[in-house]
């Protein structure tokens, strides 16, 4: 983008999968306004597994993405290689020249008017719309993390007490998913990750545990691709 503009026409809070979507469909003067470096960050940075990949109806373009994944294999026989959705989804926005401002902290909103600290310093900007993209946890908080088994083997599906494998891609891989309080901070869920990991189940001994998530996820949309579906077909 050349530049911050004083005005546009819609401002969008979040470049999750839903915020962009929004803004594909929705009108050409748009402004995405993304705490984070990544677009698609609600299921990229979740690392969230999502569910019903090849099932839902989606939307023309939602589904070209869709189609797209399954061609270079990130998505095969309902399972997902979560690090391949990034490069995908940010191929998806450069592709629609959508306006996004990475690493934006909002600090005023209200009255049609936005004031924001981007990473050449304050700004404030009017605008007409508001659209809130960033998720909403109403149907669950979850943290989620990825392990592996050893080379060979198949990572398994478990639901324990504490949490659930769900297995991913490639074939020795699954994401652990621990649901979550909704008051729950990012120190004690990341507390709560460790504690759980440490008393798994015996037949899990096997697996290591990789990295976790570095957001916390929700069960708003299905996957990554119903969510961007929802943004194109609300904005329309």
């Amino acid at each position: 983008m050349p530049g911050i503009p004083a005005q546009v026409d819609t401002l969008i809070l979040g470049a999750t999968c839903f915020g962009c979507g929004a803004a594909a469909a929705g009108a050409e003067n748009s402004l995405i306004l993304e705490r984070t470096t990544v677009a698609g960050r609600d299921f990229a940075l979740t690392f969230a597994p999502g569910r019903n990949w090849l099932e839902a109806t989606l939307a023309p373009e939602a589904e070209a993405l869709r189609c797209e994944a399954v061609r270079r294999n990130a998505l095969v026989g309902g399972r997902i290689q979560i690090a391949a959705l990034s490069p995908l989804f940010a191929d998806w926005c450069l592709k629609r020249k959508l306006h996004i401002l990475f690493a934006c902290d909002i600090l005023e909103l209200g009255n049609h008017r936005a004031t924001f600290q981007a990473v050449d310093g304050l700004h404030t900007i009017e605008f007409a719309k508001l659209v809130d993209a960033e998720p909403s946890y109403r149907n669950g908080k979850y943290l989620t993390a990825l392990v592996s088994a050893p080379a060979g083997e198949t990572a398994p599906a478990v639901r324990a007490a504490d949490f659930e494998l769900v297995p991913a891609l490639p074939e020795n891989r699954a994401a652990l998913v621990m649901k979550l309080d909704l008051e729950t901070d990012w120190p004690e869920a990341r507390q709560r990750l460790r504690e759980s990991w440490l008393r798994r189940p015996e037949e899990l001994g096997g697996l290591k545990l990789l990295l976790s998530a570095n957001e916390f996820s929700s069960g708003e949309y299905d996957n990554a691709f119903s969510a961007l579906s929802a943004g194109l077909e609300v904005a329309r």
